[in-house]
């Protein structure tokens, strides 16, 4: 949850895949893009995980500031057994 204030701070978010999210947010002086992501182990995906990661922090303005937030051994569980 977001105060109003924050969230009217928001101009766009998107989940780029089911391991990354971006939040792009403005205030008076900075605009800052939080990009989040889960780095799953599995080394068979991490090509395509880091093409799509490069494309979402490649259009970022580089001016703007970039936040990013990861959980570099993520593990995605479903009923005890391991889903990718």
């Amino acid at each position: 949850m977001l105060s109003r204030e924050a969230a009217q701070s928001v101009m766009s978010r998107e989940a780029v895949r089911d391991r990354i999210i971006s939040l792009h947010t403005a205030t008076t002086h900075v605009k800052i893009f939080v990009i989040q992501i889960y780095v799953l182990a599995d080394n068979e995906q991490k090509n395509e995980f880091n093409d799509r990661l490069k494309n979402v922090l490649d259009d970022i303005p580089q001016h703007d500031i970039k936040l990013l937030i990861a959980d570099l051994n993520a593990q995605i569980r479903k009923n005890g057994n391991k889903q990718l």
